[in-house]
């Protein structure tokens, strides 16, 4: 005789066919028709990645992107040269996983601007084991400290390779 804990079936069974939002993380590939990150349209799959997002050659280089929580971004090798623009009043990017994992000849750069003002929350930031990898980060704008509005690198999280400048 098994014994099941009250919801406990209901609960696997729709985890297992995607019906409870949340449990996955959603992968996409960059296609760019514009140049926000946030925009369904500019992925594939037609959603904004929660997961890994994956850059290659195609689509236009994205120059803003609003806030955004993602386990990482993978450039393909052949992929060209991101430039991502963030803010601290925004939240900016949040890595949560692998971070950021580059296979290709050009380092993806990231502007943190937070307008002068110290917020609450960094422009970008990288948690548990996420990593920089080769990434260029310029902290600019007025930040008076990386860990209020530039990078931040939280628990076992490294700047891998980066090339960190403050400005």
């Amino acid at each position: 005789m098994r014994a099941y804990v009250a919801g406990s079936c209901v609960a696997l069974l729709l985890c297992d066919v995607g019906l409870v939002p949340g449990i996955r993380a959603q992968n996409a590939t960059w296609n760019g028709v514009t140049s926000n990150f946030n925009s369904a349209a500019n992925w594939l799959p037609t959603t904004v990645p929660t997961g890994t997002a994956f850059f290659g050659a195609t689509g236009l280089p994205i120059t803003s992107s609003g806030p955004a929580t993602l386990g990482g971004f993978t450039f393909n090798a052949g992929a060209q040269a991101f430039t991502f623009g963030t803010t601290s009043q925004t939240a900016g990017l949040a890595f949560t996983g692998a971070g950021i994992a580059n296979h290709s000849a050009s380092a993806p750069s990231f502007i943190v601007a937070n307008g002068g003002v110290v917020a609450a929350t960094p422009g970008l930031s990288f948690t548990s084991a996420a990593s920089a990898g080769n990434s260029v980060i310029a902290n600019t704008d007025g930040g008076v400290s990386v860990f209020f509005s530039g990078a931040v690198f939280v628990g076992s999280s490294t700047a891998g390779n980066a090339l960190i400048t403050n400005n």
